[in-house]
């Protein structure tokens, strides 16, 4: 174990390195040209051979392990890739050059792990047996990215059975690891109400079918759904959170449209929702004399962590840094798209790990003042190393 993290130390300054570079030239969603660029060159540069993903942008390398052939395991470790339309205010020397568009949520750091856990790995081929896919993922910020790469094919040849990530977290601190087992992260899926009725003078509302009013009504009706229709021991959250009519004071709109957000740790909630949208919609434009239709666009899936592999992961962190630094997490609402890996996997964990130094100032992801600590690489790349070792036969 000690070896191990030894390695990482060796690995990290020319990971840092690389961290800073992207982190300097932060691209948005699908744009991640030059980032890919530098990946598939540094893959390259450690011997690493590259699976073409055969996409605009985002990489794959893989490992085959050389110590036979008795185990066909295939784990899949996945880092972010992309950057956020957001100002880097973080005042670090190396902070983005690139006006309005920065790394805010450590996705730089996330590639430099992965990156120096893939080096590690690959000098011990011959001592790991199956298979590890190292993927890069692009436009994980629009939610996306997991369905490009799903497509492209990442799961197969050969067939994936375990898929693992870490997140920067700055809510754990430093030396720290975050887990939870079971639904962590929910489901994000958006609608669009749009109503229908007559225009006229504000003066004369009695002639038309009144849209705003049937969205108005939606608007309180459909935020009741979750207490009202949804058992309350399953998380469930419906926000109405856009109102779009009218065009003059005066004036009655012929259109009124509604949209807002989903959200569940459980696929049957999340489809029971869905159905109850369209039942008190279709209640309300009824009410109102008023035509309605309604649009779902469907994002990130529930995340659900395997217990097995979570229990794999604190196994490894444990015997590098003790069982001390494991902090347990809270199930939250909001969501991640490698859950659309997960989901199809079947066996998996996504883990957060402790990037705040003790006594620094706090600054969460997605805020102009934050920037991953470089301090977390050697941590984040030990685990993963020591993750595969155990996983693969590695001793």
């Amino acid at each position: 174990m000690d070896s191990i993290l030894k390695q990482a130390q060796e690995v990290a300054a020319d990971c840092i390195a690389l961290r800073r570079k992207i982190h300097r030239h932060p691209e948005l969603a699908d744009g991640e040209f030059e980032t890919t660029k530098l990946i598939q060159e540094t893959l390259g540069s450690w011997g690493i051979e590259e699976q073409p993903l055969g996409l605009p942008t985002g990489a794959m390398g893989i490992i085959r392990g050389e110590a036979g052939r008795t185990d066909e395991r295939v784990t899949l470790l996945r880092a972010d890739i992309d950057a956020l339309p957001m100002q880097d205010r973080s005042g670090v020397p190396y902070a983005s050059s690139v006006p309005g568009v920065s790394h805010a949520c450590g996705h730089d750091g996330h590639v430099a792990i992965l990156l120096g856990a893939g080096r590690l790995l690959a000098q011990q081929k011959s001592r790991l047996t199956g298979t590890i896919k190292l993927l890069f993922q692009p436009a994980e910020e629009t939610g996306t990215g997991s369905h490009a790469v799903l497509k492209a094919g990442i799961l197969t040849n050969p067939t994936v059975d375990c898929a693992v990530a870490l997140h920067g977290w700055p809510e754990c601190q430093l030396g720290h690891l975050g887990v939870f087992s079971g639904a962590y992260m929910a489901s994000a899926d958006s609608f669009t109400v749009t109503f229908k009725g007559g225009s006229a003078h504000g003066a004369y509302p009695h002639r038309v079918p009144d849209a705003l009013n049937a969205a108005a009504h939606g608007v309180t009706l459909l935020n009741e759904i979750t207490s009202r229709r949804i058992d309350a021991k399953r998380p469930a959250v419906l926000s109405v959170c856009m109102f779009h009519a009218g065009t003059a004071p005066n004036i009655i709109p012929e259109e009124a449209v509604i949209a807002g957000t989903i959200r569940t740790q459980d696929a049957a909630v999340r489809q029971q929702i869905q159905q109850e949208i369209h039942r008190v919609v279709q209640g309300i434009a009824d009410a109102n004399g008023c035509s309605a239709s309604v649009a779902f666009q469907h994002g990130p899936a529930p995340l659900v962590n395997s217990h097995e592999v979570i229990q794999q992961l604190k196994a490894a962190w444990s015997s590098l840094f003790g069982p001390d630094s494991i902090d347990p997490l809270e199930s939250v609402m909001s969501s991640e798209d490698f859950s659309d890996i997960l989901s199809q996997v079947g066996e998996g964990a996504f883990v957060r790990l402790g990037i705040t130094k003790e006594g620094a100032p706090l600054h969460h992801i997605h805020t102009e003042e934050f920037d991953f600590n470089d301090e977390a690489i050697v941590y984040g790349i030990a685990l993963l190393v020591k993750f595969i070792m155990d996983r693969h036969g590695g001793q």
